[in-house]
């Protein structure tokens, strides 16, 4: 199970429901485990979203962020 801080699953929500489709990400705070997310969790809805969803071209003048 992949762990992740609040603050990071906040700052990267996307990412992080991208890989609760594959995985269980546990949510932690100070530490502990708070909230975890499985596939469960999504609707059938929800996945189609996400999986259709693209970034618009506007959206490359931030790729250089993704590498830091």
């Amino acid at each position: 199970m992949l762990k992740v801080s609040s603050a990071e699953f906040h700052k990267h929500l996307g990412h992080y429901q991208d890989l609760a489709l594959n995985q269980a990400v546990a949510i932690t705070r100070n530490g502990r485990d708070r909230q975890v997310l499985t596939l469960d969790d999504f609707t059938d809805a929800d996945v189609a979203a996400m999986e259709a969803t693209r970034a618009s071209e506007a959206s490359k003048a931030f790729d250089d962020e993704l590498t830091q």
